[in-house]
Parts: C-alpha cells; structure tokens; sequence
C-alpha cells in the first residue's frame, strides 16, 4: 500500500504543481495579451510577426519555397492551433500556458528520479515560479514550448534508462525531432540520448549487441523521420542536400565573425561578407581560417560567450522583459523568481554535481544535456529567449543542490555544507552578478591587447580592408568622452592611396555651430542630430605614420570604447585608457 502511494504521488504531486503553473500562466498570458501590443500585433521586424505571418501563409495553403527558420513552430505547432481554434490570440495564449504546465510537470518528474521527492517537488516550484518562463507565453515565440520538448526529452530518456524498450526509445527520439525542428542546436542532445540508451539497456537487461543496436535504431528512427518532409523541400529547392532550416549558416556567422558580440544581435561587415558568398567559401570554413589566423581572439570570443551564458542579465529581443512584465498587474504583483536566483542555484548545483555525482549514471546524463546546451547556445550567441528552453534542467541542478543543502544541514554536517556547498555557492555568485562585468571592466582590454594587438582588420573580397580598434557595441564600452584633440593611429603598413576615415561623434546641443577637422580637412557637423551617435565620414590621403589629428569645434563629443587600450589614441602627446571609436577603409 505505502508503494502503490508513492508511485501515485510520484504523478500526482507534480501535476498539482504544473496545474498552479498552468493558472499562473493562463493568467498572465491573458493581462499580457490584452495590454501589451507585442502579444497581439508584433512589430514587423520581429521573429514573431514571421511566425505569425508563415504560419497564417501556410494554414492558407501557401507554403514557403524553403523553410529558412526551423520549420516546426510556424509550420506545425501554430497552425494546427489555428486550424482548430481561428486567428485567437487567447488559444496561443493557452496552448502555450499548457506547454509550460507540461514542462514543470516533466522537469519535476525527472527531478524525482534523479533526487527523490524533495528534489522534485523543489525543482518543479522553481520552473512553476520562474518569472521569465511564464513571462514569455503569450508571445509567439519558440522559447516556451521549447523548454517543454526540453523537459519532455529529458523525463523520456531518463525514463527509457529505467524501463528499456523499444517503444521508449523511440519516443524519446521524437521528442529530440521536434526540439531539433524548433531549434536546430538540439541535435547535441543526440549525443546523451545514444549514450543513456547504451547504459540503461546494459543495466537492465545485460542486453545483447542485436538488441542495442536495435534500440538505438529506434532513436535514430524517431529522430530523423519527422525531419525528412522539410529536408527534402530544402534540398529540392537548393539543389544540394539540406537540413530542416536553411538559417544555419547566417546564424553561426552571427556569433562567430572576428567582430561579433558575445550576446545581442549585430551585422558587422565581416557577416555581411562572410554570408554574402557561400558558395565559394562556407561560414563554418571561414570560421576555422579566423581561428588558424587568430586563435587567442577566438578563444576569448568563445570565453566571453560561455560566461555570459550565466549571467543574471536577460539580454532582450523580440521583446522587453523589463517593459513587458509592467504590462501584468499579476506579474507586477506576484515576487516570482528572477533569473539570476535560478542561475546561481543551477550553477551552484553543476558544480557540485561535477565534482561528486560521476558515479550515477543518470545524474552523468542529466549533466551532459546542462552542459552541452550550455555549449550548443555559446558556440552561436546568446539571447535571453535562448536561456529558457534550459530552464527545465537549471530547476533540476538547483534543486539537487537545495536538496544536498538541507540533507547536509538536518544530518549537522557543518564542514561538508561550508567548504562545499558554501563554495560552490560563492563561485555561483561570482559567475552570475559580478563576473562577467569586473571581467569585461578590468580584464579584457589587456587580453585583447594580447589576442588581437593589431585591432580588428576585415578584409572584403576586392582586398579593401575595414581596419578599426573598438569592440562590439553589445556589452562593449561605447561611452563619449571629454576631450577637443585627439590623434588616433592605425596599424597598416605598406599602403599608399586614400582611406574612408569614419569617426563617432555626439552632438551634445543645438548651440553653437559644431566642426571637425582631421589632418586639416574641415567638415561642418550640422547635419548632426543632437543627443545621437553617427559615424560620420571623410576621404583622407592616408598617412604615412598611421596618425589622424583629430579636432574638435562646438557643441560635440567624441565618442570611445572604455574596454579597448592599445595605446593609439592620444590626446596633446598622451596615451588614453581608451580607443576612439573611428575607423579607416582602404580603396582598392
């Protein structure tokens, strides 16, 4: 009888859980969709006006020549809602509160058999409570019913890990497809899945080399199929073999080009160029020759974008959680749990789990689907949309960690909780508030000087080169800064002829009449707007000692990157802590 009890609170105690998150939802969604314009009438430079525009196209019978995004949200999951409901905002609202429901009850039932019953019933009231999970239902957008394909590949797979059987592999197969079709980074997921079914069918049934074969055949099988429809449209219509989303290779150059950002979204030239052509020369190639020609500025991209990854910082797109929760008297009302409480608890229990959980082979799994998502959402860029469908396993990690903490304190395990649980909650901390900003304030400017001593130089097809010192303007330094003469130097040697020299300048006020002189070419700055940054541009003879002499007249400033220092700029003979935000391109 107490078995029989268990195993049905083991269902029944999440699902009680997953209902309130369902109603929380339900009615945020709904306050969101009545006050915010972004829920019902999305700005047409918005991924969510695509979506809803395709999947308006599609369930009219218009099918796209190519599916450019992944097809399975604007092409399946929007208009078979539509299909059955009419153009109803609400039924997005409540498709997706259900999917959110779904997710917390998934996550709290994987919680449970990697940590027990407290372990599950904590991380389902964590996802239940996250502030940003519920706050993005309403919106079309892939982030919510991601995180529930996420929670439901996770419970499928630790669940086949227990259970075995072909049927359960298979399942769990297509619950990875459909994550795959909603975002393609999934497809690491495949990794973990394969290894969970080698280990749980030789556990359970000291299976034979036939029977595991089999087994994960049916994963390979449940994977692939539901893709096959999109990949032959694609490849159709390209005329070479392609995937489910043809978005791939713009999507990687996003994050990866010697000028990206390591969050936000830019298109620097070095994009603009790399996807213009690649036919002669693929994104992922010409990743790899940046990272022969600069390994260590790849290396600390790479590094920057791994750290910020954990940042307590939602990086906004598409919409503004700041603005949007405003638009909720429930979510204005209730203290749901921000983002940074769930990162520094997730992180904290990563941590642990790495140092102490190696011998469970589910928790090995659980941490190899944390870790390579975290990997898989680096390795492009990182937006706060793309955190969410993770949720699911930070809640687990946090509440394996919440768990250890109360077993250790209720056991008076007093040196175990500090020097383990304490510190890993420290360096937790540390990653999640301060450190990625006392990194980019501190550090970077003198590991740029290392990696990238030259400054930034993008070479265009016609070998015209953009040859500029400052960073990114996403999580750059990018400030005005006080000062009428500059020089600002360049480094390139062995050219003669004339450069485009661009330089950013702030118009501070109406009055009086602002100016700019460099090597002494004049150029009235009226056209300016005041209270704006602008690049404005010159065609200069270019120096033989790389010097621009820059002067400034009026009511304007010049603008810098405050985490640039290589020593090029100056002001009356005096190397500046900072890099003037101008740049030279050379003509052919």
């Amino acid at each position: 009888m107490k078995t029989a009890f268990f195993k049905r609170a083991s269902f029944l105690l999440p699902a009680a859980i997953a209902a309130g998150a369902f109603l929380l939802r339900l009615i945020a969604g709904i306050q969101l969709l009545a006050n915010d314009p972004s829920a019902f009438a999305p700005l047409d430079t918005t991924d969510m006006a695509t979506y809803k525009t395709l999947s308006e196209q599609i369930l009219n019978g218009t099918f796209p020549e190519v599916f450019y995004y992944q097809p399975f949200y604007y092409s399946v999951f929007l208009p078979l809602i539509q299909s059955l409901t009419g153009p109803s905002g609400f039924m997005i609202v409540l498709a997706q509160s259900l999917c959110g429901a779904l997710a917390v009850w998934f996550t709290s039932l994987s919680a449970w058999m990697l940590g027990g019953r407290r372990t599950g019933m904590l991380a389902g009231i964590l996802l239940a409570l996250s502030g940003l999970a519920v706050l993005y239902t309403p919106y079309r957008l892939i982030a919510v019913s991601q995180l529930c394909w996420f929670s439901l590949l996770l419970f499928l797979t630790l669940r086949a890990m227990r259970k075995g059987g072909l049927l359960r592999w298979f399942l769990a197969g297509l619950a990875l497809s459909v994550a795959i079709l909603s975002r393609g980074n999934a497809l690491i997921f495949l990794f973990p899945l394969l290894l969970a079914c080698f280990q749980g069918e030789r556990q359970i049934r000291k299976t034979t080399g036939k029977r595991l074969a089999l087994s994960m055949l049916m994963i390979i099988l449940g994977t692939w199929l539901p893709q096959l429809p999109f990949m032959a449209v694609n490849t159709i219509h390209t005329g070479s073999l392609s995937g489910p989303s043809t978005a791939g290779s713009a999507v990687l150059a996003l994050g990866n080009t010697k000028e990206a950002p390591p969050g936000g979204l830019e298109y620097p030239e070095s994009f603009r160029i790399w996807t213009a052509d690649t036919a002669t020369r693929s994104v992922p190639l010409r990743i790899w020759d940046w990272f022969l020609e600069e390994p260590s500025a790849f290396l600390e991209l790479t590094f920057r974008k791994c750290f910020l990854f954990w940042n307590h910082f939602d990086i906004p797109n598409n919409i503004n959680p700041e603005f949007s929760r405003t638009r909720s008297p429930l979510l204005n009302a209730l203290p749901l749990i921000p983002t940074g409480f769930l990162l520094l608890l997730a992180f904290a229990g990563t941590v642990t789990l790495a140092a102490t959980g190696f011998q469970r082979k589910r928790i090995v799994i659980f941490l190899l689907f944390l870790i390579l998502y975290w990997f898989a959402t680096a390795g492009f860029y990182n937006l706060g949309r793309f955190r969410i469908p993770a949720f699911g396993f930070f809640a687990i990690a946090g509440a394996l960690f919440l768990n250890a903490v109360l077993r250790n304190f209720r056991r008076k395990e007093y040196k175990t909780l500090i020097l383990y649980n304490g510190s890993a909650l420290l360096l937790a901390f540390f990653v999640v508030y301060p450190g990625y900003d006392t990194y980019r304030e501190t550090v970077e400017p003198a590991v740029m000087r290392l990696a990238r001593p030259d400054g930034v130089h993008v070479e265009y097809p016609d070998k015209t080169q953009l040859i500029y010192d400052h960073g990114p303007v996403s999580f750059g330094g990018w400030n005005a800064v006080n000062g009428d003469h500059f020089t600002k130097t360049f480094v390139l040697s062995g050219y003669r002829g004339y450069v485009t020299f661009s330089i950013a300048l702030l118009k501070t006020a109406d009055y009086p009449p602002a100016e700019i002189t460099i090597n002494g070419f004049r150029q009235n700055l009226a056209g300016l707007q005041t209270g704006r940054m602008a690049f404005i541009s010159l065609r200069l003879p270019y120096p033989q000692d790389g010097k621009f002499h820059i002067m400034l007249n009026g009511a304007v400033s010049a603008v810098a990157d405050l985490q640039r220092d290589y020593g090029r700029t100056l002001s009356s003979g005096t190397a500046l802590p900072y890099e003037l935000l101008a740049r030279i391109k050379t003509e052919p």
